[in-house]
């Protein structure tokens, strides 16, 4: 984050003391998981480098700086305290290394789940992959199960997360696939989705639901937007699945009251009416935030601005009772907003705006009270107008 913490100030102290190599380099090998990592480092320990030409000379010429990208989640063990990591199976690529020069002294492990890329292209269409796939399909999670009071994604691997992976399934390969193949392969899009798949139905590896909401309205622009922008300029259809994704985040996003900045909504099975403050425990799920299950309300905050304010400000103004349209406008907004659902590229096209009245049409059913439950299960069994299930083109809810 800053060249000016201990752990830059460390590590370049540690470079300094090492011995110059004759032959090759040494290699800096980045496991935060953010982009262009081996870089920023580079940069930080320059910058505290300053007019030390000799050993601002040795971190340019003996030391590589490699990116990388890494897929690790560390979730912990109820009743640890956080200091007893879960397993996960091990990702196929759990650290994926940027080395154009040849630089390491070991051509990578795929039983280890280490891959070696020799090009910029490789690794930004793994770590497009990761995001799209991996990324993408737990944000389409997270609201939804939090809202059920699935604490865990868990519930994934049981008979009662079957329609969950149902719904994924059919979000995976009829819209991030069809959007995916063509730039990164597809093989290489299939394989991550098998991976990742793999793991998020393992019956002893589950993450926080409420603690993956976290951030739900920029992750909606950052995770699906690239999906959705690819589908439209290809004129390749939307899904229902996509528009359900976007109809839960924004209901998650739907306060009780305009009472910010942090915001409470109120849970599946609840109207804002019926929470009971006496009822439940009240738990604390991530940074400050809290939920009580019994009491059927949780807390959330919203980074999405428009016109000066939060969308959940917009959201809380619209009666609980509205019909579609009355949220074409706030949909829209959240969607076309570069903190939001991010879509500026596609927002002038009819796409677009089906998108926007097909969202509503949801998004209104849920804050109405209708089940979440009930209307996947109506998806699924190809009630009503979804005639192909989560595969139904998202018009049959637009009113045109």
């Amino acid at each position: 984050a800053s060249p000016h913490t201990q752990a830059m100030k460390d590590l370049l102290g540690l470079l300094k003391s090492c011995k110059a190599p004759q032959d090759g380099k040494i290699c800096v090998v980045d496991m935060d998981n953010v982009p262009n990592n081996g870089d920023r480092i580079q940069s930080h320990l320059l910058e505290l480098a300053q007019d030390d030409t000799q050993t601002i000379d040795f971190l340019q010429t003996k030391v590589v700086f490699l990116n990388t990208m890494v897929d690790r989640i560390t979730s912990s063990r109820e009743g640890s305290n956080g200091m007893v990591p879960k397993c996960e199976p091990l990702p196929s690529k759990a650290l994926v290394i940027l080395d154009k020069d040849g630089d390491l002294p070991f051509p990578g492990n795929k039983k280890l789940g280490v891959v070696i890329r020799s090009s910029q292209k490789q690794l930004d269409g793994d770590i497009a992959l990761k995001l799209r796939v991996a990324n993408g399909t737990h944000t389409a999670l997270a609201q939804g199960l939090a809202l059920l009071k699935f604490l865990l994604t868990d519930v994934l691997s049981t008979a009662t997360g079957a329609i969950w992976m149902e719904f994924l399934d059919s979000f995976v390969a009829q819209q991030v696939h069809r959007a995916a193949s063509p730039l990164f392969g597809d093989d290489e899009t299939k394989a991550c989705w098998e991976d990742w798949r793999r793991r998020l139905t393992h019956p002893r590896f589950g993450m926080s639901s409420f603690f993956i909401t976290q951030n739900g309205a920029a992750k909606g622009g950052i995770r699906w937007g690239p999906t959705v922008v690819n589908l439209i300029n290809a004129e390749e259809r939307l899904t229902v699945s996509t528009v359900l994704s976007y109809a839960v985040l924004i209901r998650w996003l739907t306060p009780c009251v305009d009472e910010g900045p942090i915001f409470r909504g109120w849970l599946e099975g609840m109207t804002p009416e019926q929470i009971d403050e006496s009822r439940g425990e009240v738990i604390t799920y991530a940074d400050g935030l809290r939920y009580n299950l019994d009491a059927g309300w949780y807390e959330f905050k919203c980074a999405c601005h428009v016109d000066g304010r939060p969308i959940s400000c917009h959201l809380a103004a619209i009666p609980k009772n509205s019909q579609p349209p009355a949220y074409h406008d706030v949909v829209r907004k959240y969607l076309l907003a570069p903190d939001g659902g991010n879509l500026g590229d596609v927002g002038t096209t009819k796409a677009f705006e089906a998108l926007v009245q097909s969202t509503s049409t949801l998004l209104a059913r849920l804050i109405a009270g209708d089940g979440l439950t009930t209307i996947m299960e109506e998806i699924r069994s190809k009630s009503h107008v979804y005639r192909e299930g989560f595969e139904t083109d998202h018009v049959v809810l637009t009113e045109g």
